[in-house]
């Protein structure tokens, strides 16, 4: 084994044909099962994946209620993969006052987008207390 051989099964798809899911949709965020059903590997091999790209900081996450999480590309990540990485080394050319609406702008996409999950979370958790069924 080289020393940049790693044990194991090689990869049936590269991190980039992941990422690529997410790349190629305009759904905002995807479940494990969203992105098992475009590539050629099983859901927990999905699963690992995700997880293994997560702690890379390529990919974000939320748990939206039992063994739910849905994913979503980094903003780092998502200019990586863009037709805007060429212009990461101009970012020094935002004028302050820009940059700092992007980020309120960003971050208020983030808020309403993790109220709309526990809005979401108690209203399923609501309907099985209750016994309802969808």
């Amino acid at each position: 084994m080289s020393e940049h051989s790693t044990p194991g099964r090689k990869p049936r798809v590269t991190d980039g044909e992941v990422l690529a899911v997410f790349r190629q949709t305009d759904d905002p965020v995807l479940s494990t099962a969203d992105v098992a059903d475009e590539l050629p590997i099983k859901r927990r091999a999905t699963l690992t994946r995700l997880q293994r790209l997560a702690e890379s900081g390529a990919l974000d996450r939320k748990a939206t209620g039992g063994r739910n999480t849905v994913w979503w590309l980094t903003d780092d990540e998502r200019v990586r993969g863009s037709s805007a990485e060429p212009l990461r080394g101009l970012v020094g050319l935002v004028d302050e006052e820009g940059a700092q609406r992007v980020r309120e702008r960003s971050r208020a996409f983030r808020e309403e987008f993790n109220d709309r999950m526990d809005r979401r979370r108690t209203t399923d958790t609501e309907r099985d207390a209750s016994g309802e069924s969808e």
